[in-house]
């Protein structure tokens, strides 16, 4: 957009909000393809492997925020992982050279040790990052999936990929800076990646996230709440419960609901394993 330099800041908020249907609109047109790699995930997470994101620059510390919220959301540390080109020191500070290194990207991602059951997913805007490139190059010859999400149709990477999620956004207000809507729509994407496929695999009972595991007062306070919201208990009933399922908040509200001990709870809960749900179902267990 020109003349940006000449607008009221006002006019830019005005101009920078509006942007956001363009990113609204990129999700809608490209929720089948969505769809499709929530669906992979799943089965990859079922079948004992990870989501591996792997990105370079603003794409990579976005896919590693949203790897590093799973575990601290759901409570399971190994099925979304994250790789960005450079490794974590290149979270703080700017190594965006390593994004055209093909090579450092079968280096970097030797440590995970990517089987079949595995399901790597690109983030690269431009669709032809190298660092990318190398790793689902690397990650297809280990027999995992691949998923690309980019901007750009008929990308080098996406033609190689099992899927291709184009996020069209159109070109952004800054010229070529894709820290704006292209960031903005792969944010909200793997949001809907993680936190569907964690519902799929039952770590959500209706709206409530059942998988937390607390690490503070706040996440405590919360698990504490969902164990009475669910079981109909009161604040201490919750809280001994709780403690008695070792801080786990399914075992705690099927101990309750079920009036059994720890092990019985355990035993039922792995006992409502399925194929589309290889970690057991609380609704399963309690409707």
């Amino acid at each position: 957009m020109k003349e940006l330099d000449k607008l009221s800041t006002l006019e830019l908020v005005e101009i920078f909000n509006g942007s956001t249907y363009d990113v609204i609109k990129a999700l809608e047109a490209s929720k089948h393809v969505q769809t499709q790699i929530i669906n992979q995930a799943v089965k990859s997470i079922n079948k004992g492997g990870s989501v591996i994101y792997i990105g370079a620059g603003t794409s990579g510390r976005i896919a590693l925020l949203d790897a590093l919220d799973v575990e601290t959301t759901f409570g399971e540390k190994d099925w979304f992982k994250y790789q960005i080109s450079g490794g974590d020191k290149s979270v703080l500070s700017s190594n965006e050279g390593t994004e055209d290194d093909y090579n450092l990207a079968l280096k970097e991602l030797k440590k995970f040790k990517i089987t079949k059951n595995d399901f790597i997913i690109g983030a690269s805007s431009s669709g032809s990052t190298r660092y990318i490139l190398g790793g689902i190059e690397y990650a297809k010859k280990l027999g995992a999936k691949s998923a690309l999400i980019t901007s750009k149709k008929n990308s080098v990477i996406g033609k190689i990929t099992d899927y291709e999620l184009v996020l069209e956004t159109g070109e952004e207000l800054i010229a070529g800076s894709s820290r704006l809507k292209a960031a903005s729509a792969l944010k909200i994407v793997l949001n809907n990646i993680s936190s569907i496929s964690a519902i799929k695999l039952g770590k959500v009972y209706n709206d409530l996230m059942v998988g937390l595991k607390p690490n503070n007062d706040k996440t405590y306070n919360r698990c504490i709440e969902m164990i009475c919201k669910i079981s109909h208990c009161n604040l201490n009933e919750a809280k001994s419960c709780f403690d008695l399922a070792d801080q786990n908040v399914i075992y705690a509200i099927i101990m309750k609901v079920k009036n059994l001990s720890l092990q019985k709870a355990k035993e039922l809960y792995l006992g409502s394993r399925s194929s589309c749900c290889a970690y057991g179902s609380l609704r399963r267990i309690i409707g």
